[in-house]
């Protein structure tokens, strides 16, 4: 599984959480993609109760805007948005070492599960 971890911004300070996008198709080892994102969804609810949940966005829908990463890569993968560095709460928890390390491990948490409760 291949994962692409990067920071948000935007123009609105109000923008926050995490983004998880993923891009499912024919040429996908058996379209698992967005199973993973919503698995590693769950985890960051569970792993970090207080953060907004995450919002999984399937690039599929839009081809034609979706990040290379995520349609040009063949096999299973995903891009990460962990917040946003332009909203101060999500910018104060990226610094701490403690949420950084919850967050990596609820990423980790999510594609374990997969590949030992759905993996065949």
């Amino acid at each position: 599984y291949f994962i692409s971890i990067h920071v948000n911004s935007a123009q609105n300070p109000d923008a926050e959480g995490s983004r998880i996008y993923y891009y499912d198709s024919s040429n996908k080892v058996k379209k698992v993609g967005g199973t993973v994102a919503e698995l590693m969804g769950k985890a960051i609810e569970k792993t970090l109760p207080d953060d907004p949940d995450p919002v999984i966005v399937d690039q599929s829908l839009d081809p034609y805007n979706a990040f290379i990463v995520c349609n040009q890569v063949n096999a299973p993968s995903a891009l990460v948005e962990v917040g946003f560095c332009t909203n101060k709460n999500d910018a104060q928890k990226m610094v701490s070492e403690n949420w950084q390390e919850k967050f990596a491990q609820s990423l980790a948490n999510g594609i374990d599960e997969y590949f030992t409760e759905y993996e065949e």
